[in-house]
């Protein structure tokens, strides 16, 4: 079956509009170095539909109202699907030297990216009352903000090859975010980037744990979508880091957490 085409992503770059944070969600004390950061850490917001107030919708229309949540949260880049119209969204909203607490050990040298809407640790716990709908909107927009990511490290002289990493990965603690993001969008970013959506500078490293004491490698269920990719025509240059990282194999094997 040949899927519907999706709408056409919007983008914001609102790195110019005053931030909504939190003062334990940054620190104005310190700066990144853009020109230092390695990659991208996927991230998940972790509320199944995220609205707009109607002031908002009528000031700025849905997308942008949509677009401008994400400027209350530390995730570098925000992607998700309008509630109303099901606009693919994408909103840059803060700058690449703002150091934000949004990855834990990765905040100093990745760039995250926050995918808007709740998704099961494996899709073996989906349910379908509580968990967010992959469509052809949502994954439009995961794989517009992986480009933006890729064109924002690249005009900052970042060289590549850029790891794509997950939240669980950049532990620094007993009980953190082990099942952030979710299968689903490790799926969406891999099928993304078989696509050619950050070109060959840009793949996935599920094998990186950033401290060892406390990040984990991605479990089976993520992994699997790596073959998915293997097996398809994503380039030479990426179909090789691909491989590599199936070569590999998670360090352990503890009961994982229930999203």
């Amino acid at each position: 079956m040949t899927r519907a085409p999706a709408p056409a992503v919007q983008v914001f770059d609102l790195r110019g509009e005053p931030h909504q944070l939190a003062r334990h969600e940054w620190t104005r004390f310190v700066e990144r170095d853009p020109a230092e950061l390695c990659g991208v850490v996927l991230h998940q917001w972790h509320a199944k539909s995220v609205g707009t107030m109607g002031h908002h919708r009528a000031r700025y229309g849905e997308p942008l109202a949509l677009a401008r949540r994400g400027l209350a949260t530390p995730y570098a880049i925000s992607c998700g699907v309008t509630a109303l119209g099901g606009v693919p969204v994408v909103a840059v909203c803060h700058p690449l030297e703002r150091y934000t607490y949004s990855s834990d050990a990765g905040n100093a040298h990745y760039l995250s990216i926050g995918v808007m809407g709740l998704f099961p640790y494996v899709e073996g716990q989906r349910s379908a009352q509580r968990h967010t709908v992959v469509t052809g909107a949502l994954r439009a927009a995961v794989a517009r903000a992986l480009e933006v990511a890729a064109e924002l490290l690249d005009e900052a002289g970042c060289r590549g090859p850029l790891r794509v990493i997950t939240h669980r990965q950049c532990a620094n603690g007993p009980s953190d975010h082990f099942a952030c993001p979710g299968e689903a969008v490790v799926e969406m970013a891999a099928a993304a980037l078989r696509d050619g959506a950050a070109g060959a500078i840009m793949a996935p490293d599920p094998d990186l744990v950033l401290l060892r004491e406390h990040g984990r490698p991605w479990p089976e269920e993520w992994r699997r979508h790596l073959q998915r990719v293997a097996d398809s025509d994503g380039g030479p240059e990426f179909a090789e880091c691909v491989v590599d990282a199936m070569s590999k194999r998670p360090q352990d094997d503890e009961k994982e957490p229930v999203a």
